[in-house]
């Protein structure tokens, strides 16, 4: 779970084209933390998605916060 959300945050920092736009960089690597830390017991798919959810949706690209 830590991989692929590793994967998907280095994803988002390189090419996402709203990075920085709508959250600043500091705001969305805190978000990020909090994801991390909150990854500390293993969980089902659902659960996994909602914590995915949480630090996309504050890119503020269409996915609500």
């Amino acid at each position: 779970m830590l991989g692929d959300l590793s994967i998907l945050w280095s994803a988002i920092k390189e090419m996402h084209p709203a990075y920085g736009m709508y959250t600043p960089p500091d705001s969305l690597q805190k978000v990020y933390d909090q994801v991390v830390r909150s990854i500390n017991v293993p969980c089902q798919k659902k659960n996994l998605s909602v914590r995915f959810t949480l630090l996309l949706g504050k890119l503020g690209c269409g996915i609500p916060n």
